[in-house]
């Protein structure tokens, strides 16, 4: 969807809708997307690693591919900035397809089959069961985030200050983004840098990153760094329930 050589009109993309009924997962809704490949055998088994992501995701929604040997699972969380998409694992592989997952939790379009597994047609909080995901599967690119440099409550210069010792900070501060940038995870990553390194409260967070050279004034919602930090506070106290 972020390629507009595929965009089309209103009344063309309306015409689908007497076709299979789809949706796209976005930042701005919450919710992350997996696509398991290759996990159904031949007799309709399921794999050990679907069947364990089934396990730890248990409010999830999760439905059959429209292949017949995939698995579509919609959580509502979030997942931090530096994980991989897609990562092998193992399975039924099938016609040269090898079985992996991919994961999503942003501009990621879906065709929706309703066939549904396990009564799962409701897409819940899955919060933990995502950060299981991330510690365990998705294999972070980063390296594992310490404790906080700077106490919550200091004044916006010394937690500027503390956070440019922070490796990555004054890039994503100072410089912004560039062309083909993916702009909002970069907004994600310098928010979730504040948060774990500078400070937990919302409002000096805005702040802050309202200061950065990512700062879009007219470029999204008024809600959304609003959003966004609230989203990086959930995650940060999720991942501390889970450890």
């Amino acid at each position: 969807m972020s390629d507009p050589d595929t965009w089309t009109s209103y009344e063309e993309a309306s015409s689908w809708l007497n076709h299979d009924p789809a949706f796209c997962v976005h930042e701005d809704n919450g919710l992350v997307l997996l696509d398991v490949d290759c996990c159904f055998s031949r007799m309709k088994e399921l794999s050990p690693v679907a069947s364990e992501l089934l396990s730890h995701l248990s409010g999830a929604y999760a439905e059959v591919s429209r292949s017949g040997y995939g698995l579509h699972i919609v959580a509502r969380g979030v997942l931090p900035p530096g994980y991989r998409h897609v990562v092998r694992v193992g399975g039924f592989a099938r016609d040269r397809k090898q079985p992996q997952v991919e994961a999503y939790h942003d501009r990621k379009f879906l065709r929706i089959t309703g066939d549904c597994i396990q009564n799962r047609d409701r897409i819940g909080e899955c919060q933990p069961g995502l950060d299981w995901l991330y510690r365990t599967l998705l294999k972070p690119l980063a390296t594992p985030m310490r404790e906080p440099v700077a106490a919550p409550c200091l004044p916006d210069d010394a937690v500027l200050r503390a956070l440019q010792r922070v490796k990555g900070f004054s890039e994503l501060y100072e410089r912004g983004a560039r062309p083909g940038d993916d702009h909002s995870a970069l907004d994600w990553r310098l928010i979730c840098l504040i948060v774990e390194y500078g400070t937990r409260d919302a409002e000096q967070v805005a702040d802050i990153f309202r200061g950065s050279a990512l700062y879009r004034p007219s470029g999204k919602g008024a809600s959304y760094v609003q959003n966004t930090v609230a989203k990086a506070l959930r995650y940060k106290g999720a991942m501390e329930v889970a450890a």
